[in-house]
């Protein structure tokens, strides 16, 4: 004998959220590598103008 329950969830919609969700972590991922790549950026574009070294490393 099956269990009911069982076919209730296998038809149940999908979630309505679904595409928001993957659209919001495709974005966190976007915004974490622009973060992450903005320091690295940075040394390349001032070593590239050939700023004052006091501009291109912080002081510490």
């Amino acid at each position: 004998m099956t269990s009911l329950a069982v076919d209730a969830l296998n038809q149940a919609p999908e979630r309505p959220n679904t595409s928001w969700r993957s659209l919001r972590g495709v974005l966190r991922i976007a915004a974490g590598l622009l973060l992450f790549l903005a320091t690295p950026a940075w040394f390349a574009m001032a070593s590239a103008v050939e700023l004052p070294q006091s501009l291109v490393l912080p002081p510490w």
